[in-house]
């Protein structure tokens, strides 16, 4: 296990310096579920340095929507449902889902076991770190009577 640990934050150092991320905006350590988190800045900083073009490919099956995203010869799915997604916006969560599997997976070897995107811990069950913002702002917004 420590094996894997120094692996892993070895090739994070690597990922840290090469594309300029900084650790809790870009990326953070989700204690609880042990998975690195990549947060979406990141990927979509990851994405266009590395000129990575996706391609979308969209499937429905009654309340599951199924994202395929594909680009560099890689591709993967990412998918969203009332069982696993509590935003009134499913297609945009399977595909965020989708692209920050896909980004991982060309950067990161072995990803599935070390990294996952924000969009993949428990939206319905805890807010994320864009959620508690929006939450945030959304609170300073409001128009006092």
């Amino acid at each position: 296990m420590n094996e894997l640990k120094n692996e892993l934050k070895n090739e994070l150092n690597e990922i840290y310096k090469k594309y300029s991320l900084v650790e809790d905006k870009h990326i953070y350590y989700d204690k609880e579920g042990g998975y690195t988190i990549f947060t979406r800045l990141a990927i979509l900083k990851i994405a266009k340095a590395e000129s990575i073009k996706i391609e979308h490919d969209v499937y429905f099956h009654n309340e599951l929507i199924v994202v395929k995203a594909s680009a560099n010869g890689e591709s993967t799915f990412g998918e969203a449902s009332p069982n696993n997604n509590s935003w009134p916006f499913p297609v945009n969560i399977a595909e965020k889902r989708a692209d920050s599997r896909l980004v991982i997976k060309i950067i990161l070897s072995d990803y599935e076991e070390k990294a996952m995107g924000e969009e993949e811990i428990g939206i319905s069950e805890k807010p994320n770190k864009g959620q508690l913002i929006i939450n945030d702002l959304n609170s300073k917004l409001k128009v006092k009577k």
